[in-house]
């Protein structure tokens, strides 16, 4: 099992002498405050967690939580407060702690809450290594775009910020959706950008667009559930639809399809791929300027 280094502050030192005990058995490492002023001088990177009285002297516990909260999101906060204090557990989450509890503290319930500290510090930690890399690659993706401002990333980092957002959806629960769009029929080359302008224009920031086959659009949608899926899908269809229309494209249209999973399943692009392209095709086969979703 590994050790921890938890940060305790509290005015009381009779339950600091005791948190230490108790802490020391069980082999974690416990840095000790009195009042928040001194509890603030002991922020440091080694810590594993916090775990603070709501009532310090000094500077609040709530107060103390917002600035390690500040100077490191991934540090977890755990705020005690008395029963009596009714107002205690809305102002713990106003301030950002990951959990509260009401004092008084069994011995187990303190171990329980250095392990919680712990898992939940691993878990935020890795997020953040995650988030990161994913910021490295969009920053690349910025610099590696197709010509002509196409905002369309290139297929060898599209597939890198992929590979990224699958972990990120399996490994945290966050939904992702994918879409499919092609033009309904064959087009000038000229007028195979409608496709490709509407797409630009119909995405969010946050989705990761890229040209597929000969003039497909594939978008992968981070943080997305079926139903913002379908919003972006049909700003999509719709704009083609007007785009062709005003530049006297013979009626243009596009068929998409969209497939939406659930965050916390393990997903590949590969299957993702098959069941948006048969979406796709089913759009296309129903007559299209239609959206489907599988």
């Amino acid at each position: 099992m590994r050790r921890a280094t938890v940060l305790v502050a509290d005015r009381n030192p009779r339950f600091l002498e005791k948190t230490a005990e108790i802490l020391g058995e069980a082999g974690h490492v416990m840095i000790p405050a009195t009042d928040g002023q001194a509890a603030r001088l002991k922020l440091t990177g080694q810590l594993d967690g916090m775990l603070v009285h709501a009532a310090l002297p000094g500077l609040s516990g709530y107060a103390l939580c917002r600035l390690a909260k500040e100077k490191d999101p991934t540090l977890p906060v755990v705020i005690m407060f008395s029963a009596e204090d009714e107002q205690g557990e809305n102002e713990a989450r106003r301030a950002g702690a990951d959990n509260w509890l009401v004092r008084p503290l069994k011995r187990l319930e303190l171990l329980y809450v250095v392990r919680d500290l712990m898992s939940l510090r691993s878990t935020q930690l890795r997020q953040a290594r995650t988030v990161e890399e994913r910021n490295q690659a969009r920053e690349e993706a910025k610099a590696s775009v197709e010509p002509a401002g196409s905002r369309f990333v290139q297929f060898e980092l599209f597939k890198r910020l992929l590979g990224i957002e699958l972990k990120r959806s399996q490994r945290y629960g966050f939904p992702l959706s994918i879409l499919l769009a092609s033009l309904d029929k064959e087009l000038v080359n000229s007028d195979r950008d409608l496709l490709a302008a509407a797409a630009r224009s119909a995405i969010r920031d946050i989705d990761i667009p890229v040209a597929f086959a000969e003039s497909d659009v594939l978008v992968v949608m981070p943080h997305t559930d079926l139903d913002g899926a379908k919003l972006v899908a049909e700003r999509i269809r719709k704009r083609v639809r007007a785009q062709g229309a005003g530049k006297g494209g013979g009626g243009a249209t596009a068929s998409v399809g969209i497939v939406a999973a659930d965050g916390g399943q393990r997903l590949t692009f590969a299957t993702l791929l098959a069941q948006a392209t048969r979406a796709q095709r089913q759009a296309s086969r129903a007559g299209g300027d239609r959206v489907v979703a599988v």
